[in-house]
């Protein structure tokens, strides 16, 4: 049964985040354009040609792309809490409460596809932000050495970039490359489904108010966050008694025990947020 719950849910989601999806791709190209001005030109060669309207164009176009982009992210949250209340706790949740499904199975095909949602479109955010940072930087490459193509430059010198991915990931995390990378990639995943996991659960909290669901959810929200940050901060505290690395040498050796205590609180809460929230479907349920 859960396998078709999630099948369900993937074909009641995926429309309007295709959508989403086509629009960031759109954001992409009109970030890449924005670059294309003589202002960013003249500016890399250090030549003083006056301000003009294409320049003022290309401006607006990257401003508009970066509030795009937090437009399309939230976008994608509104909705899963939209959806996710309608669905559970609107009218239509008479229909949804009667299926042959435990709560459990309710509660985890909706978590398993909103994270996957969340978790594709902030993968496809950075690898917009990377595409339009490429884009710049390849017009800047040409305008200061006259070659064609930054990225032809890129594989002539692959020891050099390795070298500073190495570099990045590694003082990142206080970590060998290869693990920071991976470590990486790991509280990416489960950020996006803690996060699911967080805005599911406030709204479930917040149907349990009579009239104001709506801002019971927020207030929920908040609270758990707030919660999530006060107890993160108190355990971490005893940590940082024993950073022994100078204050301008980069991450210290506490680094990656902080972090993991971070993951470990998330994780904790969201379970507990999961619990609390099968326990409300199934003795507190306040449908409209």
């Amino acid at each position: 049964m859960l396998g078709k719950l999630v099948k369900h849910e993937w074909k009641a989601t995926y429309k309007l985040n295709l959508g989403l999806i086509a629009i960031l791709a759109g954001l992409t190209i009109l970030g890449c354009l924005s670059f294309c001005t003589p202002l960013w030109t003249n500016a890399f060669q250090d030549i003083d040609a006056g301000f003009t309207f294409t320049d003022l164009t290309g401006i607006m176009s990257l401003i508009f792309y970066f509030i795009g982009i937090f437009g399309v992210l939230w976008g994608l949250i509104i909705y899963l809490g939209v959806h996710f209340y309608r669905n559970m706790y609107s009218s239509e949740g008479y229909l949804t409460h009667t299926l042959p499904a435990s709560s459990h199975q309710l509660l985890i095909s909706r978590i398993l596809v909103g994270g996957i949602w969340y978790l594709i479109l902030q993968v496809l955010i950075v690898l917009s932000i990377f595409i339009v940072i490429f884009s710049m930087l390849g017009i800047m490459y040409r305008a200061i050495t006259g070659e064609a193509s930054l990225w032809t430059y890129i594989m002539q010198n692959q020891d050099e970039v390795m070298k500073l991915l190495n570099e990045v990931f590694g003082s990142m995390y206080n970590m060998d490359a290869v693990a920071g990378f991976l470590y990486f990639i790991f509280t990416t995943i489960l950020g996006a489904f803690v996060f699911v996991m967080t805005l599911y659960g406030a709204i479930t909290i917040g149907q349990l108010s009579a009239k104001h669901k709506v801002m019971m959810s927020i207030v929920s929200y908040i609270v758990i966050s707030m919660i999530k940050g006060i107890i993160a901060y108190v355990v971490a505290l005893p940590s940082l008694f024993y950073v022994t690395n100078d204050i301008y040498s980069g991450y210290s050796s506490t680094t990656i025990s902080l972090n993991l205590i971070n993951v470990l609180i998330n994780l904790v809460l969201s379970v507990g947020l999961y619990f609390i929230s099968n326990y409300i479907i199934t003795r507190k349920l306040n449908l409209e």
